[in-house]
C-alpha cells in the first residue's frame, strides 16, 4: 500500500517505492465510492541471468475509475519463476 504521506507529487521515481518501479503517475484524485479497475500489458520478458530458473517480466499498468479517468500509471519489472 502507498502511504499518502509519502505521495507529494505527481510523479515519483523509484528511489523510495521499489527498485522495480520505473516510473508511478497518479494523474487524477480518487474518492470514497469510486470503483476502480486495472489493466497491465506485457511490455516485455527476459530470462534473469543470474536465475536460470526465473525471468523477468516488464509490465505497464494503468487504472482508472467508473467514468474512465486515469487515475494511476506504472512501469515495472518482476522476477517471474520460468515454465518447466
Amino acid at each position: 500500500m502507498i502511504s499518502m504521506a509519502r505521495l507529494n507529487s505527481h510523479t515519483l521515481t523509484p528511489s523510495w517505492f521499489s527498485p522495480t518501479v520505473f516510473t508511478l503517475t497518479m494523474p487524477a484524485p480518487v474518492f470514497n465510492g469510486d470503483t476502480l479497475y486495472a489493466e497491465s500489458t506485457v511490455l516485455e520478458k527476459r530470462a534473469s541471468k543470474s536465475r536460470p530458473t526465473q525471468g523477468i517480466v516488464t509490465v505497464a499498468t494503468r487504472a482508472w475509475k467508473q467514468d474512465g479517468t486515469t487515475v494511476m500509471t506504472f512501469k515495472r519489472s518482476v522476477l517471474v519463476p520460468k515454465r518447466p
